[in-house]
């Protein structure tokens, strides 16, 4: 390897206050560099499902991306770059019946159901006027090729849960709480 041709900035290889592999050559290293591969979506959405129904669950914002994207229809999301990928999510959830609602979410790449990749959740019910709630997620590993593309799905038991967004608070303030939200990023080539 010709060092003198890299494709880095010019800096020394070691950090003079540390002694260390300087971060621009760490970065480069490692393969990362500038061509870093990540993605960050959510939802802004109430997604309900029939009971017993597997359905896609879909994205509306783009918070931050490179090289991992919202494709069409927008329950995918594709990447443009192989390798192993962090993919770390959360749901929240909305129960209008009184028991408790089960709900079963899973992965699929290429539109194949990812072995081992399902969880499932019970939303507690509606107690008195005020309705059940869950926050529900979980982070994975999972290996992409180029142009391959991940989905989430998930089913209700009783189809009384729904995927809820919850608006901008007052009393007390906080801010708007996405139905789903999902991070992607690269952990290694292949």
């Amino acid at each position: 390897m010709n060092i003198g041709n890299t494709n880095i900035p010019r800096s020394p290889f070691l950090d003079a206050s540390t002694n260390r592999v300087s971060r621009e050559w760490l970065l480069y290293l490692l393969g990362l560099g500038t061509s870093m591969s990540y993605g960050a979506f959510h939802d802004e959405t109430t997604q309900t499902a029939t009971a017993n129904t597997a359905t896609a669950i879909t994205f509306s914002n783009t918070d931050y991306t490179n090289n991992v994207y919202i494709g069409s229809p927008t329950s995918r999301i594709y990447f443009n770059k192989a390798g192993i990928y962090s993919v770390a999510f959360s749901i929240q959830t909305e129960n209008t019946a009184t028991d408790v609602d089960d709900i079963t979410l899973w992965f699929k790449i290429n539109g194949v159901d990812v072995p081992t990749s399902s969880g499932i959740f019970g939303t507690v019910g509606k107690h008195g006027s005020i309705n059940g709630k869950g926050l529900f997620g979980w982070t994975a590993f999972y290996s992409f090729n180029a142009g391959d593309y991940l989905q989430m799905y998930w089913a209700t038991t009783g189809g009384h849960t729904s995927l809820t967004t919850y608006p901008i608070g007052v009393a007390p303030v906080h801010p708007l709480s996405p139905s789903v939200a999902i991070n992607i990023n690269f952990f290694a080539g292949l």
